[in-house]
């Protein structure tokens, strides 16, 4: 669990890169957003890469909760995942400035960086894609789905989500394109054989 002062930082650093993008961001700007002097940003973060980083691993740990907590609610597994699915394509849908950021290859990461992306944030997205997994698992229990791999398909969903962010570049409208995304997640994109008759 993070202190105030670092959670503060976290988000002000958000609302930061969502509104000026990840590269033009300075850590000027993110000290003036958490009403601290700049000085106080190093006493917890290297640089403004490792507060991204320290972001994507807060970000996981709060979706890991909520959807631990989502485990036994008394929905159906399909409800859970457009609830989930609609959560996060809003929160995507706000970080339209972070899109060249999209791809954590684009830019270049230290050694240190990298150690800390490992111990941070690969056994939360395990976890996350752990929840989403059973929750798909139980789907297909409840024959709601096909029999997939659990695993795989929650890749694909967490992967799909991801769409939400990009489609913006193609002037498509957040709501329509969100709806889109969705619908192919859960339906795909092949006509079955009545509707090819149409």
């Amino acid at each position: 669990m993070k202190n105030n002062k670092e959670t503060k930082i976290l988000q002000a650093a958000e609302k930061v890169f969502f509104s000026k993008g990840f590269f033009p961001a300075r850590m000027e700007d993110i000290a003036d957003e958490a009403g601290v002097a700049k000085g106080t940003l190093y006493l917890y973060f290297k640089d403004k890469t490792s507060i991204y980083v320290h972001l994507m691993s807060y970000r996981l740990e709060v979706a890991v909760n909520v959807l631990e907590s989502m485990q036994h609610a008394k929905t159906s597994a399909t409800e859970k995942l457009e609830k989930i699915f609609d959560g996060w394509a809003h929160y995507y849908s706000q970080a339209k400035g972070m899109t060249s950021f999209i791809s954590i290859e684009n830019i270049n990461l230290t050694t240190e960086i990298m150690k800390e992306m490992e111990n941070q944030i690969k056994p939360k997205m395990f976890k996350f894609i752990d929840n989403i997994a059973r929750i798909i698992k139980t789907g297909i229990v409840n024959h709601e789905f096909k029999k997939v791999n659990p695993q795989v398909a929650s890749i694909f969903f967490l992967n799909t989500v991801r769409v939400v962010q990009v489609s913006h570049l193609y002037k498509i409208n957040v709501k329509d394109g969100q709806e889109m995304i969705k619908e192919m997640f859960f339906n795909g994109i092949k006509l079955n054989k009545k509707e090819s008759k149409r």
